[in-house]
């Protein structure tokens, strides 16, 4: 049903009313026993759409590249600028972040993440299957993508996103974010 629910009180009758049964379980109990008078700042302002299937840490470097994209064929080396709360997380430890086994690990890989969006074009929930995560030729490509740890001003989800993409001919692509 493609109806726009604009306040929580039309979320609440809907669940009462038009969802399958088996589907109203938790949330039909919630939301006919909390008071909706009470609420003083409403959560769902602050939801952001996810555009990646991976770690929300590396999106910012993934929407930088984008915007300077190219065949991996012609890059020698990917920097990424990348927020210190961040680089723990998605960026080491490198060994393992360059050549994931698993389609978690790779979800949590900026390097693998960075050259599957050079090899692909793009990254999908196809890209962290487990058969794709395992390519030798996204592997290599890891291998030339670099992190620079960045002065990390604020919180790490609102950090800003640079890549350098280092090509064979000797120009520099910079995307920014």
């Amino acid at each position: 049903r493609n109806v726009p629910i604009t306040d929580l009180e039309r979320l609440a009758d809907f669940v009462r009313s038009e969802l399958p049964f088996d589907m109203r379980g938790t949330g039909r109990k919630w939301l006919t026993t909390h008071n909706f008078d009470r609420v003083e700042r409403w959560e769902t302002e602050r939801i952001t759409i996810k555009p990646y299937p991976s770690c929300q840490l590396m999106h910012v470097t993934l929407d930088a590249l984008r915007e300077v994209l190219v065949p991996a064929d012609e890059v020698v080396e990917v920097v990424a600028h990348v927020h210190p709360d961040s680089a723990s997380i998605v960026c080491e430890p490198a060994e393992v972040k360059v050549a994931p086994r698993t389609s978690y690990d790779a979800k949590f890989s900026l390097p693998w993440s960075v050259a599957a969006m050079l090899v692909d074009g793009d990254v999908t929930v196809a890209t962290y299957d487990l058969d794709s995560v395992l390519r030798p030729e996204v592997a290599e490509v890891s291998s030339r993508v670099r992190t620079v740890v960045t002065s990390g001003e604020g919180v790490a989800a609102d950090a800003a996103g640079e890549v350098a993409v280092h090509l064979r001919d000797g120009s520099v692509r910079v995307g920014r974010v």
